[in-house]
């Protein structure tokens, strides 16, 4: 890419000869306009980050995000200038964790798979010659054996939205296409309605020289405008949706998202080409019943003509629009149970009141740091704030979604597998604070300092897993493959919790002392307990975190928060079905209705003679919504089998719920019968008090 201003970063600033980070940063187009006007000056200028002073060499194109199409980068930085922006005092690059990733273009005509194959081809060379020299035998197996994963940047990069929300927004274009359908079936049921309505002017025209083509074109053209009118309203609609939808689904990040998902020309194209499509195929149900009927006959039509002049075709239409509709509610009532089961489960922790603060490093703030000492003094102090009721440290977010897992085993049995546990790094008092059972054993306690042996408390899941005998306390376990978790002895037994993922019932964890582990001691968290609102003591916990001068808060939000957002997935998938559920249905009234209201429009003069030979309203009410009935009967005959099938396709996206889930079957029939029986029935009942005398006066 070329830059807007001055140059871009380079192999010799990333990879300095000297050893040290090259002071040069690259700033991105919207920090420049907001921090410097737009001023081409700037190029030269010092740039402090972290208290890290770097040269400005260049300014990117605005619109350019990296490799990510949800951020863009308001500052860039070589990479060696990474362990001193962290703060840390050991250098990262030397870390046994795979976290770097390689991006590179592809030259003309190489392929993805071809590339794949070339890198494969000294992969196992490259491993060999970076094989750390303290990995035992099962440790380099297990290096050696790694692979790598080549995939196309070409759309961007962003794993979290991607692994999200891929799934739930192919549903939601599916959900569209049937809203699609149910509101096409709905126009032409209500064009057939007017076209029937103008059959005798239809056939006038026709007698007086007007062609059939003629006549399609005319009908064709006022579905197309309407269908044209609702296009415009939909990209009105879309454009504030679209906001919406971005809003909830960056909600977790950071920094502010540029990720746009209005609509653009592409969309408004495809819509302008699905509307005057969809327009002209369902105009041609009136026009097609129109080219077959003699003009003779339409001549000789009144609205005296006893019938429903609409015929099989509305009515099949409207019973395909409660087929659809039934599907989309059904859909809807699994998404929104499954929610709410979900919301419901309890957890295993107890979320309220409970303050979850990420903190990271200032600049320099762990070099040559009492690590123990400081995070010690720092939770007395913050148990200490008036309003809390206790606190402590956590290299992770509880219920926030991400989990990270490491095979578990007994080290009395060194050649077993293991079993694949979630790991948690927690200190003393992390169980107190989230209300977690201790039913064996000990907690961590403030002696246990990194060079203490080792020890885990393990959930009582896992331990009965590991440990069939019950005799769990004082056994030895191997955590992972990393030399120092090795032969670990087990103090405490734990009650299970859902500490990361709800959604796993027979989750395994593995806890072990953070304090015994300086590596992942380094950007860790806060968990405070509070006695009421846990967002009211967030002020005096930052200023008792800016005070130690070593880190600053990075974030802060309630478990609670931290819940809701793990299940974001869940409810927007859940909002989304609602709402397109709750639109079938009034299109399912409005094409009901007006389909009922045509047909007894047209029956006003036999309903009149029906009431002047003595028939009682209510046999006249029960006439018309027996006909309603008829069709709901047909609707629902159809779309019965349909929501079955179409809620097992999405069996996989639903928890702890029978896709035939015979409560959210019947939830759905009747609020799809009770609709259309009020639509069916406000029709029927305006006829009923309509004068006799006026009715056979009725042309």
């Amino acid at each position: 890419m070329t830059p807007l201003l001055g140059r871009l970063l380079t192999a010799a600033d990333v990879n300095p000869h000297d050893g040290s980070p090259a002071p040069v940063a690259v700033l991105g187009y919207g920090f420049w306009q907001r921090h410097y006007g737009g001023n081409p000056a700037v190029l030269g200028k010092t740039l402090r980050v972290q208290d890290i002073p770097f040269t400005v060499v260049g300014v990117t194109k605005q619109g350019f995000k990296g490799m990510s199409f949800a951020t863009a980068p308001d500052v860039t930085v070589p990479l060696t200038a990474a362990p001193a922006i962290l703060g840390g005092n050991h250098n990262i690059f030397t870390s046994n964790t795979f976290w770097v990733s390689a991006t590179g273009r592809l030259s003309h005509g190489v392929t993805l798979t071809k590339a794949r194959g070339q890198v494969e081809s000294f992969w196992r060379d490259a491993l060999e010659r970076t094989l750390p020299s303290d990995y035992n035998l099962k440790q380099r197996a297990e290096y050696l054996a790694t692979t790598p994963d080549l995939e196309s940047a070409a759309n961007g990069i962003d794993y979290f939205l991607r692994a999200h929300f891929t799934r739930p927004l192919f549903f939601l274009m599916a959900i569209a296409g049937l809203i699609l359908l149910i509101a096409c079936a709905n126009l032409a049921s209500l064009m057939l309605a007017r076209a029937a309505g103008r059959g005798h002017e239809l056939s006038v025209r026709v007698a007086l020289g007007a062609s059939r083509g003629r006549l399609a074109r005319q009908l064709l053209t006022e579905s197309v405008f309407l269908s044209a009118l609702g296009a415009m309203l939909g990209l009105g609609l879309a454009c504030w949706g679209s906001a919406t939808l971005k809003n909830l689904i960056t909600a977790r990040y950071l920094v502010p998202s540029t990720l746009n998902v209005s609509p653009d020309l592409r969309v408004l194209g495809f819509t302008a080409a699905l509307a005057i499509f969809t327009g002209m195929l369902f105009g041609l149900a009136p026009a097609w019943r129109n080219a077959r009927r003699s003009p003779v006959e339409g001549l000789h039509e009144s609205s005296r003509t006893l019938g429903n002049p609409a015929g099989r075709l509305g009515k099949g239409l409207v019973c395909l629009q409660i087929a659809l509709s039934l599907v989309l509610l059904m859909s809807a009532g699994l998404f929104i149970r499954s929610l709410e089961k979900l919301v419901a489960i309890d957890p295993g922790i107890e979320t309220r009141s409970v303050l979850d603060v990420r903190l990271f490093a200032r600049p320099h703030g762990y070099k040559n740091l009492d690590i123990f000492n400081y995070y010690s003094e720092l939770v007395q102090r913050v148990s200490n704030l008036p309003g809390v009721a206790g606190a402590s440290l956590s290299h992770f977010s509880p219920a926030g979604g991400y989990e990270w897992q490491q095979p578990v085993s007994a080290s009395s049995s060194p050649t077993e597998p293991g079993i694949q546990a979630d790991l948690a790094w927690v200190s003393p008092g992390f169980f107190e604070t989230l209300r977690i059972g201790l039913l064996r054993g000990r907690d961590f306690n403030w002696q246990d300092k990194a060079n203490s042996p080792r020890v885990a408390i393990l959930s009582r899941n896992l331990a009965g897993r590991l440990f069939p005998a019950g005799d769990v306390i004082g056994r030895r376990i191997n955590v992972g493959t990393d030399p120092k978790w090795q032969n670990v002895e087990v103090v405490g037994i734990v009650t299970d919790a859902r500490l990361y993922d709800v959604r796993n019932p027979g989750t395994c964890i593995v806890y072990v002392d953070v304090l015994q582990d300086e590596v992942h001691l380094h950007w860790s968290g806060l968990e405070v307990r509070t006695a009421g609102n846990p967002t009211a003591v967030a002020a005096a916990v930052r200023n008792t975190v800016d005070s130690l001068g070593h880190e600053y808060v990075l974030s802060t939000r309630t478990l609670k928060q931290l819940k809701s957002e793990a299940l974001l997935n869940e409810r927007v998938t859940a909002m989304l079905s609602e709402l397109f559920g709750g639109l079938a249905l009034l299109l399912v009234a409005t094409g009901l209705y007006g389909l009922m209201s045509f047909s007894v429009a047209q029956r006003t003069r036999e309903m009149g003679i029906r009431m002047a030979l003595g028939a009682h309203q209510a046999g006249i009410l029960w006439m018309v919504q027996r006909e309603t009935l008829i069709l709901i009967i047909v609707g629902l005959a159809i779309g019965i089998p349909s929501a079955l099938l179409a809620a097992r396709l999405t069996a996989h996206m639903i928890f702890d719920l029978s896709p035939h889930d015979p409560s959210t079957i019947a939830a759905a029939l009747l609020a799809l019968i009770s609709v259309a029986l009020v639509a069916g029935y406000i029709p029927a009942r305006r006829v009923t008090k309509v004068d006799p005398i006026v009715a056979l006066r009725y042309e």
